[in-house]
């Protein structure tokens, strides 16, 4: 009678397992499913999102890899109008002026913070909605929010991703309207639930935020933030950012600042250290 008892038991214990286990797999190949056609309607379905993935590896993995300095710095001086440091700069050899400190988009945490992250990101970009999502910046910002705040620099890479300047100025448009409240959660639409590269595409993509749309458009159709935009591009070439995202810890006293050698909060805390 025990014996059976026991059987029962264990095969009752059996099949819960298998009954979690077979519900997890579930679960994870619907989450996964749902992300993916996130993705797809993101970037135009599964052709166009396929191409944008070979398209940013060929970008960091190749193109980049086979230029020379010289020809990047080029590249920069063309886009932008601005030289470019010959060589990596770090803490030690290369200081941001009090101009390239001046802030002209919302900033996250503390703002009178010693340090900042500053985070060059596109918008279109999928290794920077990764970096995004990552949840890095929050957690600085948790254990350490009163020494160190997060400024998003934006790197639009128009040649790969056409919708990646407008969104960026789109997204200031936000914070000008919402009083700077809704930009992060402006970046965040963009990045996780945007699905075209047009204008009314962009704005039918805020429309979630609650914003006031008549202003909003009305921003964004005056390009009035396209030179805060180039400023950021301008700031970029002196840093010697060459792909998106770069993630930097710049310290507000000084002007030093050193790129983040890993993705961690202890990659945060040995930089803040360095500089």
């Amino acid at each position: 009678m025990f014996e059976n008892k026991e059987k029962k038991s264990c095969i009752s214990n059996l099949t819960v397992l298998i009954t979690v286990i077979v519900f997890s797999v579930v679960n994870m190949g619907f989450t996964y499913f749902a992300v993916l056609q996130n993705e797809y309607r993101t970037y135009g379905w599964a052709e166009n999102y396929e191409k944008v993935l070979l398209v940013n590896k060929a970008q960091y993995d190749s193109t980049l890899g086979k230029m020379s300095k010289s020809e990047i710095a080029e590249q920069i001086k063309k886009a932008t109008g601005s030289e470019v440091a010959e060589q990596h700069p770090t803490a030690s050899d290369t200081k941001l002026t009090k101009e390239d400190l001046v802030v002209k988009t919302p900033i996250e945490g503390v703002e009178n913070a010693k340090y900042s992250i500053y985070d060059f990101t596109d918008l279109e970009c999928p290794y920077c909605k990764q970096f995004h999502n990552s949840g890095l910046v929050k957690e600085v910002l948790a254990k350490d929010g009163q020494n160190v705040n997060h400024i998003i620099r934006n790197f639009p890479l128009e040649s790969i991703h056409p919708g990646a300047r407008l969104k960026a100025e789109a997204s200031l448009c936000v914070a000008e309207v919402s009083w700077n409240e809704k930009y992060f959660e402006a970046v965040d639409t963009l990045f996780n639930k945007s699905t075209g590269h047009s204008k009314d595409s962009v704005l039918a993509d805020l429309t979630a935020i609650w914003v006031d749309n008549a202003k909003l458009n009305e921003c964004l159709t005056s390009g009035k933030y396209s030179e805060t935009v180039n400023s950021d591009l301008t700031l970029w070439a002196k840093m010697w950012v060459t792909g998106t995202p770069s993630v930097y810890v710049v310290n507000n006293e000084t002007g030093a600042f050193v790129k983040l050698s890993s993705r961690s909060v202890e990659a945060v805390e040995e930089a803040i250290k360095n500089i």
